[in-house]
């Protein structure tokens, strides 16, 4: 089973930093220290009174109302949480990345171009799987009928995942009398 994407890891990394945040702003609210000089009578001024209230007035027991800016930056914080908890889970379940490299070829007869007695055949080299690729070659066989009269390769050095690669081959060979046949020759997994 994989760990997850890259929004998954984030999302797990932001829960945790909101929860300490919630859990430290929804725990009592800590008065600043003083400067730590006592007053006139010598008592410190942090510590709460006899009678349970703390230096401003209001008992330990009372709950602490939240301003405005907090409710905001609260549920701010809570879309934002729910969108990356979304985009993962969308990850994780809707994208169909199969495990491994799976690398495809696909060649543009329909766009080629002929100049100067050549012709030019755009391709489209594509990793659809979760992990890159390096080291890809790609052969290239030009047939006519059954048998191939001319064969070439193209190398991808490294093609990342849902990566894509774009290229031209050049051949003399009419494309109207030969047909080309793309496949992957070999490819490295890091």
């Amino acid at each position: 089973m994989r760990r997850g994407g890259p929004v998954l890891q984030v999302a797990r990394i932001v829960l945790a930093g909101v929860a300490a945040f919630l859990g430290a702003r929804f725990g009592r609210r800590q008065q600043p220290p003083s400067d730590g000089v006592p007053d006139e009578d010598g008592a410190d001024p942090d510590a709460p009174s006899e009678d349970g209230q703390d230096p401003e007035g209001a008992t330990s027991e009372q709950p602490v109302r939240r301003t405005t800016a907090e409710k905001v930056t609260l549920a701010a914080s809570v879309v934002i949480v729910a969108l990356l908890v979304g985009a993962a889970l969308w990850e994780q379940f809707v994208l169909d990345e199969p495990d491994g490299s799976w690398v495809e070829v696909t060649v543009a007869v329909d766009r080629a171009e002929r100049r100067g007695g050549l012709t030019y055949v755009p391709y489209t080299v594509a990793n659809r799987g979760r992990d890159p690729a390096e080291n890809v070659t790609v052969v290239f066989e030009f047939k006519q009928g059954e048998e191939t009269v001319e064969e070439s390769t193209a190398d991808v050095a490294f093609l990342s995942n849902s990566g894509e690669v774009e290229g031209e081959l050049v051949t003399a060979l009419d494309l109207a009398t030969h047909t080309i046949e793309a496949r992957v020759g070999t490819l490295q997994v890091p």
